[in-house]
Formats: structure tokens, C-alpha cells, sequence
């Protein structure tokens, strides 16, 4: 006959707020604090106070198993279905942020200023598949040098498989400085394709200041596997040297987990 627990309590006799309380539903609710180290399991634990990850010598890890979210958002909830993390604040479900970020903090000059370049240190990002990516950037860069006309254009490289892509961006151009008023040929636009597509007309100052602001999403849809996605600029002539700036960055931040080019949200839509 298996055996019945009746809700009982566990404490010191000199700390009365130091307790646990085990219950007949299986859980157990912890009244002041509660440590785990090491690889304990936990499970139906509530607390009602601090939680404290004991690192072992290791990085402290909290990890979520995947499941279905919950048919009513619970204030104060984070959930995770396998694929996004959420967060309830008050009764609307939100996505949490799980940005992928690169950063320039010093100058780097393109390997490749007569053909197509990585603006990001030669690097780019490997994406998971049936995802919806936001992304964003800014890039900030000098070119010195060189008579040939110069066209620039951006594009994405790598083996990620974009079925649809688009994003806007805003062009600012000077041949004195970054800080100094735009003059022609400034610009933006709206590009929907990966491919290398120019954003500014032909130019044949010998130095040129640019910085180009990037934001849009980018969707693989029904893929079998992920890849990378490469950041890339081109159309500088021979002999010309191009320096990226110092916060020059890329973000992109999945937003939906989503396996085709549909319509794709998170939160009260109606």
C-alpha cells in the first residue's frame, strides 16, 4: 500500500523562519532560502523567498524544460516553449530579448576593399533555422585613398537560407568628418534582398565618411538546418583603405519561431 504524506513541517527549533513545508500535492515550499549546488535536481519547489545557485566551480546555470505555454498568461510567469522565452508582467505575454550582439571597440580596416568585405572583423553570425530574425546595426567607416569611383553597397552572405528578407536603411555622407552636416549623396531606402544592392550613387572624393544605420527582419522559412549570416559591404576602388569605426555593432534577435514566411507575432493582436 503505498504510503500517504500528510503536509508536514521541518525546522530548526532556533530559527522558526527557517522551514519546509511538504505537502500531499508534491510540492514543496521553502519559507526563507533555499541553496542547491552541485548537479541537484530540484522539482516542484516553491519558494517563497531567495534562490541561490551555488557555482561549484562551474557558471551557476538555470535551465528551462520546453513546454506549452500556459492558456492564460500568469503575472509575474517566464516560460519557455522550445523555442522563445516569455515573460507576463501583468496579464500580456512578452517576448524576453535573446539578442545575438557584435561589437567593434577599435578601428579594423576591410581585408577586401576592391570586392566584398566583412564589416564585422571578417565575422558573421550562425543563425538556427525556422526562426524570424529582427536585426539592426550601424556602421560607421572612413575611406582614404584610392581615384576609382565609389558605389557602395551592402549585402548578406553565408549559408542561411533567406526566404525573406527586408530592411530599411539611412545613409549619412561627408568628406570632412562623422560630426559634420550631411551632404549629397545622403540618403535611404528600402532593400528586400540579400543580395549586394548599392546605397549610394557614385563618389570619387579621395577621403569620405559614412555611416549607414541598417533595421529589418530576416526569415529563412521551411528550413532543414541553420547557418551563417554574414554582414557585407562592397564597391571601393583599387588602392583604397576602409576603416570601420569604433561601435560599429550588428544586433539580430530572434522573434519568432516560426517555419515559414507568414505573418509572425508575439502579444495581444487583435
Amino acid at each position: 500500500m503505498p504510503a500517504t504524506v500528510k503536509t508536514t513541517l521541518i525546522q530548526e527549533p532556533s530559527s522558526p523562519l527557517t522551514n519546509i513545508s511538504l505537502a500531499t500535492n508534491g510540492d514543496t515550499t521553502i519559507n526563507q532560502n533555499l541553496t542547491v549546488s552541485g548537479t541537484t535536481t530540484v522539482t516542484g519547489q516553491l519558494t517563497t523567498n531567495n534562490l541561490y545557485l551555488n557555482n561549484n566551480n562551474v557558471t551557476p546555470q538555470l535551465q528551462f524544460q520546453s513546454g506549452t505555454l500556459l492558456t492564460t498568461p500568469a503575472q509575474g510567469s517566464v516560460e519557455y516553449d522550445g523555442k522563445l522565452f516569455y515573460s507576463t508582467l501583468q496579464s500580456n505575454r512578452g517576448l524576453l530579448d535573446g539578442s545575438y550582439v557584435y561589437v567593434l571597440n577599435s578601428t579594423y580596416n576591410l581585408s577586401n576593399p576592391t570586392g566584398t568585405s566583412n564589416w564585422l572583423n571578417g565575422l558573421g553570425v550562425t543563425l538556427d533555422p525556422n526562426y524570424c530574425y529582427a536585426f539592426e546595426g550601424t556602421l560607421a567607416f572612413q575611406k582614404t585613398g584610392g581615384s576609382a569611383s565609389v558605389v557602395v553597397a551592402l549585402g548578406f552572405g553565408g549559408t542561411y537560407n533567406v526566404s525573406v528578407i527586408g530592411y530599411t536603411y539611412i545613409r549619412y555622407f561627408n568628406i570632412s568628418g562623422f560630426a559634420t552636416a550631411n551632404i549629397a549623396p545622403a540618403g535611404m531606402g528600402y532593400i528586400e534582398t540579400a543580395s549586394s544592392t548599392a546605397v549610394m550613387a557614385s563618389n570619387t572624393s579621395a577621403t569620405q565618411y559614412h555611416v549607414i544605420l541598417i533595421k529589418g527582419i530576416v526569415n529563412a522559412g521551411v528550413s532543414v538546418s541553420g547557418g551563417t549570416f554574414i554582414p557585407q559591404i562592397s564597391g571601393f576602388g583599387t588602392g583604397a583603405t576602409v576603416t570601420m569605426q569604433p561601435g560599429t555593432y550588428f544586433k539580430i534577435t530572434p522573434i519568432a519561431g516560426t517555419g515559414a514566411p507568414t505573418n509572425s507575432s508575439v502579444g495581444t493582436w487583435s
